[in-house]
């Protein structure tokens, strides 16, 4: 700022005193010397040197005093120049601005800004919260942000409210939107705040009619109608055409374009406006499909859905539509994926679905394992944590197809597993008689030192990276083959270059066999492998009396073709008389919820039960819990819950009546229809049946808004 004794120039008022006592002063010091060393008349010389004082006065006055006439003349025009453009920024141009103090009070608007707030007095006094729908302090905050980020520049995101910490805040002003860029300013030993308004009413809404009219990219398949049309008395063409123009009516409803590309199996497009519109409504059109019953048949038809709502170009659209669909599949069918920038959106999941498998794919998956097997430098393989008969009798089946892929070659075979598991001894108890397993089996460090660039895992009965037993082992190993029969629970974390997931499988052991019975190495599983596995599918079945099929049978038949014998696999399944009292227990805490769901639960003691049980084998119990009391009448889903240290473990079975796996998904769980998990750190059991009851409630809401509607 300049000094107040100075104008904007640089002339200063003082000089002409300056410079005439400057001028004295050196004329009375030559005077003083002509006097002492001449003889010059003394008045004479006075005079002389007075004349040039004063001509030295006068000359230098003048030409200070034009020169200031100048200046102020300039300064005048300056001063008119500077209130005509203040006068127009405040009156003619149209930008809105307003200046507020430190405490949010605004003291001056311009003409624009009055105009949009309507305000016919020209003298404003009104708190800045009167005028925006946004706190003034938030606003003055915007400009240490942009000081923070100062040198970054700002880009198109800002003008949409994107990145406001670049480009100021927005906010709304009698129903328009701004973006209010603030700075500081200080006058008078205060702080006052110059906001400016920039009008972005008009790009916000281009912005959201892009975002709405953006294409989506859907697949459709149909899960079932094959299957059902075999056992009824029905055209499948009449069916198929059934099915068709349902799809097309509501495709024609969202606006979109549906093509079939191959046997039922289509490909719709619509916009992203209408796909919020059809998940504010819960994509209606699967209970519109489920309600197409077929000839005499009580089997709903159902449909799979995968969607793409994620930026880019069409083909990588297609491909996110493509694997989102995978994923409904996967999932069980009769359910959408969606798949956007935030993550997968799920809807649907109401009916237990059948996919269809086949020899053919069981032997291309084995082949294929058996050449990547071939290929590999070691194996590690790998299940659940707390494995159980199913995930160990999986692991010990795949190892006996390794060690013949790779026998030429005799390459190491690992299986990663828990030796403190009683369900693990009692199975290394079984293999006992085979010299293969006597060091096959390592715990997840071991099998950490063991991961080379070429390592394959494979891993079974698990497609929950939070539950493998050797998380780590996947972070790490390239080469990756999951073989599972569990709903897909999430999109994995990981590109497995071999993913085989039969949700309709009974067990991991059943595909596992399927896959031994179809490779050339069909004849070299043992008879203590084969009971081991029959024991697995044993379990997953509840003695072949849940989830059984045809193809389950066939498994069962090929290990009882390889020595296996239910009497000699339920041997595994013997109690303790400490499993005797953990399902007193269990019984005693049992209480009925919402008249159809039974939930119990124990707080898991070693010393409680025995040092001759652990937490784990108390775990099992918690699954067996769950899948007594699904024999109590009128029962339609169980929950069976059990703490150990900070951690809850749910089991979850039901009838078929209540889908348990969408109520443990809202608790970080997943499973089957009829049989789930879940996992959840808590300290308190109570505190876990709270959050399971309102994940309950939530579920049963849904059910009935969908059967209000369908009404």
């Amino acid at each position: 700022m300049a000094n107040r004794n100075q104008n904007s120039y640089g002339t200063d008022p003082h000089l002409p005193m300056i410079l005439c006592v400057s001028a004295g002063g050196v004329l009375l010091a030559a005077f003083t010397l002509i006097c002492f060393n001449t003889e010059i008349g003394h008045g004479y010389l006075g005079l002389i040197l007075l004349a040039m004082y004063l001509t030295i006065t006068i000359i230098t006055s003048a030409v200070y005093f034009v020169k200031l006439s100048r200046v102020r003349e300039a300064e005048e025009a300056a001063e008119l120049v500077n209130t005509e453009v203040c006068d127009m920024f405040r009156h003619v141009i149209d930008v809105p601005y307003a200046i507020m103090d430190e405490d949010g009070v605004v003291k001056v608007v311009n003409d624009a800004l009055r105009d949009i707030l309507e305000f016919k007095d020209p003298v404003c006094n009104t708190g800045f919260d009167s005028i925006c729908s946004t706190p003034y302090t938030e606003v003055i905050n915007s400009i240490a942000r942009a000081d923070s980020l100062s040198g970054d520049m700002i880009s198109s995101d800002s003008l949409f409210g994107q990145n406001e910490e670049k480009g100021g805040v927005t906010v709304t002003i009698n129903g328009r939107r701004f973006r209010a860029e603030c700075s500081n300013m200080r006058v008078r030993s205060r702080n006052f705040y110059f906001v400016v308004f920039h009008d972005i009413t008009e790009l916000l809404e281009l912005r959201e009619k892009m975002h709405t009219e953006n294409t989506v990219v859907a697949y459709i398949i149909l899960d079932n109608l094959q299957e059902i049309a075999q056992y009824v008395r029905v055209s499948y063409r009449v069916a198929t055409n059934e099915i068709e123009t349902i799809l097309r009516n509501w495709a024609q409803s969202i606006n979109g374009v549906l093509r079939e590309y191959e046997r039922d199996k289509y490909l719709l497009l619509f916009s992203q406006g209408e796909l919020k519109r059809c998940m504010d409504k819960k994509f209606e059109i699967l209970d519109t499909i489920r309600s197409v019953k077929l000839g005499d048949n009580s089997s709903p038809v159902t449909i799979s859905m995968g969607i793409a709502a994620i930026a880019g170009n069409m083909d990588e659209r297609e491909r996110a539509a493509s694997a989102a669909l995978d994923m409904a599949i996967q999932r069980g069918g009769d359910q959408v994926v969606v798949k956007s920038a935030t993550g997968n959106t799920f809807f649907g999941g109401h009916v237990k679905t059948s996919s269809d498998r086949t020899a053919v794919r069981s032997r291309v998956n084995s082949n294929q394992l058996c050449t990547m097997i071939a290929e590999a430098s070691n194996v590690l393989i790998m299940g659940h944590k707390n494995p159980d008969f199913d995930s160990f009798g999986a692991c010990v089946g795949m190892a006996r197809l390794a060690l013949c892929a790779s026998k030429s070659r005799n390459i190491p075979i690992k299986v990663v597993t828990d030796k403190r598991s009683d369900t693990v001894n009692i199975c290394r108890q079984m293999l006992e008689p085979l010299d293969e397993y006597r060091n096959m089996f390592v715990d997840g460090d071991s099998a950490m030192d063991m991961v080379r660039s070429d390592t394959l895992l494979i891993i079974v009965d698990v497609n929950n990276q939070y539950i493998f037993e050797a998380p780590e082992l996947a972070n790490n190993i390239q080469k990756i083959a999951i073989i599972d029969h569990h709903i897909l629970f999430s999109e994995l974390k990981f590109d497995p270059i071999l993913e085989y997931i039969q949700h309709d499988a009974s067990s991991a052991c059943e595909l596992i066999s399927e896959m031994i019975w179809q490779s050339p190495f069909y004849a070299m599983l043992t008879k203590e492998e084969a009971n081991l596995m029959l024991a697995g599918i044993m379990l997953d079945t509840k003695n072949f009396t849940h989830n059984v099929k045809d193809s389950t049978f066939a498994a069962v038949q090929y290990l009882y073709d390889r020595q296996a014998r239910t009497d000699t696999a339920g041997t595994l399944f013997s109690e303790r008389p400490a499993d005797l009292a953990i399902s007193s227990e269990f019984g005693q805490n049992t209480r009925i919820y919402k008249e159809n769901i039974a939930v119990t639960w124990i707080e898991s003691s070693d010393s409680a039960y025995g040092d001759d049980i652990a937490d784990v084998d108390i775990r099992v119990a918690a699954s067996k819990a769950a899948d007594k009391l699904l024999n109590i009448r009128n029962i339609d889903a169980t929950f069976a819950l059990v703490r150990s240290d900070r951690t809850v473990y749910i089991s979850a079975r039901s009838n078929g009546k209540i889908n348990v796996q969408l109520i443990l998904e809202r608790l970080g769980g997943g499973g089957h229809f009829d049989m789930a998990g879940a996992q959840v750190a808590s300290n308190t059991i109570e505190e876990v049946l709270s959050v399971l009851r309102a994940a309950i409630d939530e579920y049963l809401e849904d059910i009935q808004l969908r059967k209000n509607a369908k009404a």
